[in-house]
């Protein structure tokens, strides 16, 4: 069951709107400082872009963080011309040299294209910035839609004036340069490293080998390669392999059950997303019909337990990092229990109220120290 952002942040989200607050939490995101939260999440309808804004910086300021983001995702049938001015402010925030061409543009929405026709110029510059691909990635990402975008109007082109007043405005909105600058992350995309478990009671699932036993071959081979957390996977990716593609093996459990959808080619694409609750992925394979008809697509349903391993890498297309499966195991995960004679009292435990120190409730702890036969336990919280 997804988690609300009001759930997600509980006493931090206090006096928020209400609508905001109840979105459902697809995955939450950070930079490798963990100074900057992305959190996807899911709404029933279009939000309004200064609504979120500001929601956004009391968010931040209450966490005590550089920026936090609400990137909100909305179903393709809400999509329409209305919602466009909220969109190209969003866009702006990564863009600023847009701002001012598309006042007063017109609008043609068709089933997959959109043309905007410029009555402030701006045309060559809104096409050496990849203005169309970005708005059209963006409508993609929070809408489900894919649209072609294209621009046309009279006034495509500016004076050389007013190319150069643009200029100086876009550079005096830029802050100070440091040294060294940072990497600048695409517009809604940002660096991967963890995702915080999703489940308020959610433990991380150990990265160790199951029992053989227990494994039974889904897809593939049965696997020998050692499993890693996610969260190793998502920051190899990001970090030493600089997106290019690795080989992982990874024990999860499936949260968004298999998806399918035939192709062109006569192939079919599924897709499912699965976690270990350090981090989560998404599952991406092309199935020919023979493979699709031996695939049992039911032992990879929502709350399955898979051993996965396969190559993962950044995908263009869906931007986002994505796992392709060589060989898929089921596996039954086994009970840890602590079957020491004498039981220990841990005497330096964090929960979530500790900032950025731990995710795991104060209730899951105190369960599995009863669980475990613990007399007592020390929290030791701070911040």
């Amino acid at each position: 069951m997804m988690q609300t952002l009001g759930e997600f942040l509980r006493e931090y989200g206090v006096n928020l709107p209400k609508n905001v607050l109840e979105g459902n939490i697809r995955r939450v995101l950070s930079d490798k400082s963990r100074t900057k939260l992305w959190v996807e999440t899911e709404y029933e309808k279009p939000l309004k872009f200064s609504v979120l804004a500001d929601t956004e910086a009391q968010i931040a300021s209450r966490l005590g963080l550089a920026a936090f983001r609400i990137l909100g995702r909305y179903p393709a049938e809400t999509f329409s011309a209305e919602v466009l001015p909220d969109l190209f402010e969003n866009l702006k925030r990564d863009m600023p040299m847009i701002n001012g061409f598309l006042a007063d543009a017109g609008i043609e929405l068709t089933e997959n294209t959109l043309t905007l026709s410029l009555m402030h110029g701006g045309g060559e510059i809104l096409t050496e910035t990849r203005f169309c691909d970005q708005l059209s990635r963006a409508i993609g990402l929070i809408f489900g839609r894919k649209l072609t975008v294209t621009l046309s109007g009279e006034h495509m082109e500016i004076s050389e004036e007013e190319w150069t007043q643009l200029e100086e405005e876009y550079k005096s909105s830029c802050p100070p340069p440091e040294l060294p600058p940072p990497p600048a992350p695409e517009p809604d995309m940002p660096v991967y490293t963890a995702i915080t478990a999703l489940s308020p009671n959610a433990e991380p699932i150990q990265a160790e080998m199951p029992d053989k036993d227990s494994l039974e071959i889904i897809y593939g081979r049965k696997i020998k390669e050692k499993p890693v957390t996610l969260a190793e996977v998502i920051t190899a990716i990001g970090g030493e392999s600089e997106g290019k593609a690795m080989k992982f093996a990874a024990t999860c459990e499936v949260f968004i059950a298999p998806e399918t959808r035939e192709l062109k080619s006569g192939k079919t694409l599924m897709t499912f997303s699965v976690t270990d609750y350090t981090g989560s992925i998404l599952v991406k394979m092309f199935l020919d019909p023979e493979k699709l008809a031996d695939f049992p697509e039911k032992s990879c349903g929502k709350g399955a337990n898979l051993l996965i391993y396969g190559t993962v890498s950044y995908d263009t297309y869906d931007h986002d990092i994505v796992m392709k499966p060589v060989a898929i195991n089921s596996y039954t995960p086994v009970k840890r229990m602590d079957e020491a004679p004498v039981k220990r009292v841990e005497l330096h435990l964090h929960t979530n109220m500790s900032a950025m120190d731990a995710v795991t409730p104060a209730a899951a702890l105190v369960k599995r120290a009863h669980d475990w036969g613990h007399r007592a336990i020390a929290i030791t919280d701070h911040g």
